[in-house]
């Protein structure tokens, strides 16, 4: 069983422990805080080249201790193994609680998968945190109307599946941009059209596993953020990445605009110099 090498997830999966974040040599054992709301889990999807069904989900604390059997939970709350033409996919939607998870703190994920081309195969999520509150932080959910195409791979967004980020970040002040089109007569500027837009933008610190799965944001036709119970519906995200001095963390700076956009489409009507002698404004002046 392979992995296919592009992370779609905001809670990423591997073969082996020893690809966690924190264990890269860069990382320096700091252990990124991917938030994750009590009792719950946040949706993912793990794209595989093969395998034939789930037999097993356990979750560790973060040092490997005190495994705990959550398989049933994950398989009641939607947990799936589904096969495509050319690859196999798990698929947790993240929408019911799981009892299990109790206490706050750090946690990741061992789910073991039969039939693959080596036989039972374990893979690893990256490590979550466990907080009690999510009130100061922003919930970032998007979703498609139909699934992406990947190579040799699939992002399923049936079920009205949506995957969900926590940020710690707050929106800042926005910017406001101007768009016009002008034609120039004579000396004076005659304004066609004008478009007014409101550019909203905030930063906040990720790993590399994380600017791999929001990469999806912009191409996603539905993206709401929650921030302090006011929601904006997004129309347009983009989001760019610049690498901080430890190496497995970068800025990233992200903008985005909401319906709030104001258009004058300008236009003339036509103004009459004068009339016809007689106001009719028929052809009873021409001579044939």
């Amino acid at each position: 069983m392979e992995f296919i090498s592009c992370n779609i997830s905001p809670l990423p999966f591997y073969g082996s422990l020893a690809l966690q974040n924190h264990r890269k040599d860069y990382a320096f054992s700091q252990i990124y805080p991917l938030i994750t709301y009590r009792n719950t889990l946040l949706p993912f999807q793990v794209i595989l080249t093969d395998g034939e069904a789930i037999s097993q989900v356990k979750l560790f604390s973060y040092n490997g201790k005190a495994g705990k059997d959550i398989t049933a939970s994950m398989k009641e709350n939607g947990l799936i193994f589904k096969s495509f033409p050319n690859c196999k996919l798990i698929k947790y939607p993240g929408i019911l609680p799981i009892t299990e998870i109790i206490h706050e703190g750090l946690y990741y994920l061992a789910i073991t998968i039969t039939g693959t081309s080596s036989g039972n195969k374990v893979i690893y999520s990256d490590i979550f945190s466990v907080t009690n509150r999510v009130d100061d932080y922003l919930l970032l959910e998007y979703s498609n109307s139909y699934n992406f195409e990947l190579k040799n791979g699939i992002i399923d967004f049936s079920d009205n599946f949506k995957f969900k980020c926590y940020i710690n970040a707050q929106i800042g002040k926005p910017e406001y941009d101007f768009e016009e089109e002008a034609t120039e007569r004579m000396g004076y500027t005659f304004i066609e059209s004008q478009v007014s837009k409101k550019i909203y933008k905030f930063t906040f610190i990720a790993p590399e596993y994380l600017c791999d799965a929001l990469r999806i944001v912009r191409l996603c036709e539905n993206k709401i953020i929650t921030d302090k119970r006011q929601i904006y519906d997004l129309m347009t995200f983009s989001m760019e990445p610049e690498w901080e001095d430890q190496g497995d963390l970068a800025a990233v700076e992200c903008e985005f605009e909401t319906d709030t956009i104001i258009a004058n489409l300008g236009g003339y009507s036509m103004q009459l110099a004068g009339g016809d002698y007689n106001n009719d404004f028929n052809n009873d002046f021409n001579i044939e």
